[in-house]
């Protein structure tokens, strides 16, 4: 544990911070955090009048400040009031992905890598601007061979093991929350941790999304009010 924590270092402080920030300086020393920093560093702090916004707005802007993996695990809360209190949902709901698109570089790279074609190859043409952006990855829009036109769906290079670094680093201050903070236990901070994080691990899989497309597709195939698009498997993997 000591050993994840001195890796994890930089990490932890940027957490500690964004809680001050937004009025949790409770939670920071009560499961001591307050050590990381410095007097110097907690008093730089910019802090946000807390009395002004509720509880679930702080929590809101703080996953926001903490990036992609904390604002995907917010999206996927908000769909789950057996977890989460109704106030707070309300809020999580509110999370939007503020990511700038990545570059068609690394869009290039990653697709060949994972295909192990060439990309003019797999396509008549390829649009290099991205349809849309979000924290696990873009849109593209293509032309196969066939004269097929398709949505490419690319992850974002490195997301995985970032998001898997910051989930390794929750469960640990999940497990110290719960025996600092009484209503950490209470709530099963763990449980819920877990419960999501499988769902954000599936979200990285895009082989199962593209599963269970194919199911929604043939559960739905007599409406013709419903069109899923159709999965090409021959260019399907977990990245793009």
């Amino acid at each position: 544990m000591i050993g994840k924590r001195m890796r994890h270092m930089s990490r932890y402080r940027d957490i500690a911070v964004a809680l001050l920030r937004h009025g949790f300086e409770m939670v920071v020393e009560e499961i001591g955090f307050s050590q990381l920093l410095s007097l110097p560093q907690r008093l730089r702090v910019d802090k946000k009048e807390k009395n002004e916004k509720t509880i679930g707005e702080r929590i809101r802007l703080v996953l926001e400040e903490l990036g992609p993996t904390f604002v995907k695990l917010g999206q996927l809360a908000s769909t789950r009031p057996d977890l989460i209190p109704e106030q707070i949902i309300r809020e999580l709901e509110k999370l939007q992905d503020q990511v700038p698109p990545f570059s068609f570089a690394d869009v290039r790279r990653i697709i060949e890598e994972e295909l192990g074609e060439e990309l003019d190859h797999i396509f008549h043409s390829f649009e290099e601007a991205p349809l849309a952006a979000a924290s696990i990855g873009q849109v593209h829009r293509a032309v196969l061979h066939s004269g097929e036109k398709v949505a490419v769906k690319i992850q974002r290079p490195h997301i995985a093991s970032i998001m898997e670094t910051d989930l390794e680093i929750l469960q640990d201050l999940t497990a110290l929350a719960e025996r600092r903070l009484a209503w950490a236990a209470q709530y099963q901070m763990r449980d819920i941790l877990d419960e999501l994080s499988k769902s954000l691990r599936l979200e990285l899989d895009y082989t199962v999304e593209a599963r269970n497309a194919e199911k929604f597709s043939k559960q739905f195939q007599s409406d013709p009010t419903i069109y899923v698009p159709k999965v090409f498997w021959d260019y399907s993997t977990k990245k793009c």
